[in-house]
This record gives C-alpha cells, sequence and structure tokens, in this order.
C-alpha cells in the first residue's frame, strides 16, 4: 500500500500504458475510496489520510490521462468509470490529477502540508516561488506553546503551518506589494500607460457589444470592442471634450472666487452692520409667519364653506 505523499505507480506504468485495463483501474480506484473511508472513521489517520489520499487520486487520474494519451482508452469510458469507482465528479479528479502533475513526488514527501496548500499554488508556473510560497506555509508566521512546555525557555514556542487561508491572504499581501506576480495577469497590465477599467454593464448592452466584437474581431471580445469604440469617440470628439473640461474647470473657478469674495465680505462687516442684518432678519421672519398664519386662516374658511354641515358656518367666520 502507497504511502502518505508517495505515487501508487511506478514512472515506467505511467509512461507505458502497456498493460492498461479500465476494469483493473477502476478496481484500484474503488480501492483508494475503500481507504479514504476507512480514514475517516479514525480520527487519529483522518488528518495523516487527508495528506496522501488525494495524491493517489490524483496520481491514479494521471495513469488514465497517459493511457487516453495513448489511445488506450476513451474520454466517455474513462469519465464514467473514474465516477463509478470513487463517486466523485470528473471535474473534482481532474483537479486532484491536475495538482499530482504539478507537484512530483520528491516535492511532496518532505512536506507535511495539506493537499488545498499545493493546490492553492499550482495556478503559480514558477517553481522557485511554489518551493517560497511552501516553505512559508509550512514554517507559519504565528506561534503556538507547545503542550506541557512553559514560556521563555526558548525551545516553548513553536511555529505552525499556515492555514489555507492564512496562506491565501499571505499571497495577496505580496501580490499587493509587488513581491509577487499576479497568477493571471492581462495583457495590458504589462504595458506602461495603460490602466484597467472594471464596469458594469445590462445584460442587453454586453450582448450587443458581444455582437459587435464577434463581427470586428475573430472571437468575441467586448472589453476590446468597448476599449476601441472609446479611443475612437476620443478621437473624433476631441475639441468638444477638451471645450467641457475648459468649461468645467472655469465654472469651478468662478465658484471658487465667488466663496472667496463672499468670505472676504464677511469678514469686513462692522458690529452696526450685523446688527442691522439681524433686525432685518427677524423683520422678515415675522412677516412670513403672518403670511402663513393668514394662509391657514383662508383654507380653514374655504374647508368650511365647502362643508355640508351647516353647523360649521357661524356668521361665515372662524376662530383665530
Amino acid at each position: 500500500m502507497a504511502t502518505a505523499g508517495t505515487q501508487i505507480f511506478t514512472e515506467e506504468e505511467l509512461m507505458a500504458n502497456e498493460s492498461f485495463h479500465v476494469d483493473i483501474w477502476q478496481a484500484e480506484g474503488a480501492a483508494l475510496r475503500a481507504k479514504e473511508r476507512d480514514l475517516a472513521k479514525s480520527i487519529t489517520t483522518a488528518k495523516a489520510g487527508k495528506l496522501s489520499i488525494q495524491w493517489e487520486y490524483g496520481d491514479w487520474m494521471l495513469h488514465a490521462e497517459r493511457a487516453y494519451a495513448a489511445k488506450k482508452i476513451k474520454k466517455r469510458e474513462w469519465k464514467d468509470a473514474a465516477k463509478r469507482a470513487t463517486g466523485y465528479a470528473f471535474g473534482t479528479l481532474e483537479n486532484m490529477a491536475n495538482v499530482a502533475r504539478s507537484f512530483e513526488p520528491s516535492r511532496r514527501v518532505v512536506r507535511n502540508l495539506p493537499f488545498s496548500i499545493f493546490q492553492e499554488l499550482v495556478k503559480f508556473k514558477d517553481q522557485k516561488i511554489q518551493e517560497e510560497l511552501l516553505d512559508l506555509a509550512e514554517k507559519g508566521e504565528r506561534q503556538t506553546l507547545r503542550p506541557g512546555r512553559r514560556p521563555g525557555k526558548g525551545f516553548g514556542w513553536t511555529k505552525i503551518p499556515m492555514s489555507l487561508r492564512e496562506l491565501q491572504y499571505a499571497i495577496q499581501t505580496r501580490q499587493e506589494s509587488g513581491k509577487l506576480p499576479g497568477p493571471y495577469e492581462p495583457k495590458f497590465d504589462k504595458h506602461k500607460g495603460q490602466q484597467v477599467l472594471k464596469i458594469w454593464l445590462r445584460d442587453e448592452v454586453y450582448q450587443q457589444l458581444e455582437t459587435w466584437a464577434r463581427a470586428k474581431y475573430t472571437m468575441p471580445k467586448p472589453a476590446s470592442m468597448l476599449a476601441w469604440m472609446a479611443s475612437e469617440y476620443v478621437k473624433e470628439h476631441k475639441p468638444d471634450l477638451d471645450a467641457m473640461v475648459a468649461a468645467a474647470e472655469a465654472a469651478k473657478a468662478k465658484a471658487a472666487e465667488e466663496t472667496r469674495n463672499r468670505i472676504a465680505e464677511i469678514e469686513t462687516r462692522t458690529p452696526e452692520e450685523w446688527k442691522r442684518r439681524s433686525e432685518d432678519y427677524l423683520r422678515r421672519r415675522e412677516e412670513f409667519e403672518n403670511y402663513l398664519r393668514e394662509k391657514d386662516k383662508e383654507q380653514r374658511l374655504t374647508d368650511a364653506t365647502n362643508t355640508t354641515d351647516p353647523t360649521a358656518l357661524h356668521n361665515n367666520t372662524l376662530p383665530n
């Protein structure tokens, strides 16, 4: 039986595929599934099993992948046999195979890390970057006190491996600081003088852009179509756009000048001027309140005139 992190097939079997039989391969997959269930029953072996069983699934899939490349098996037959043997979706098994392909056995056995850590690093194609991040995940960036030890003894604290979320955060911070390249960099990010613009479009607008892009390019690229339309619009309407910017700048400068003049006028007012303005404000407020009272009185009189209750009308007047 294969040990944790080792291949269950030799390189000769993987390369030659001379003795590949679907039934035998399917039986090996069913045996891996049974082994996985047995490991999950025990708490002590469950963690260790997670370190190895997914690698074995990946190597098992690579065996069939090489047989498929050598035309020893059909794709439909491969998919059906994989699902019958393990119960997993074929895409899940393909992901395991992709990780196993990216990390040969010599790079797995020395790492006491879960499969998910390796899966996170598949997107980095540079092996040097992968090894640096594996070292980081294995050594960890936080410390914990070992059971039975006392702090302050030097050997009492030990660094623990990172969790997947901690590694993802460490990768993100290093990418933002430029210490790591982005895993999927758009082409235009590599050219100086260009910026990335993310916008939301309604479905019908996006579909229209896709239709136009399909007519202009060999592949439908709505983003490229939108960039081309924007550049063409700027070329045709540049004088109008420049005039619009100049008008906006002039309006902004005028508003700023008016604000400065207003502040200067307020600062130069005398106490007598402030008193006069305050009295004028109080007078105008009183006039406005009297106006509102008269309007309210007229409205109530009108409402009473239109009512069918004769008691509401008494000498055609209303109390104040």
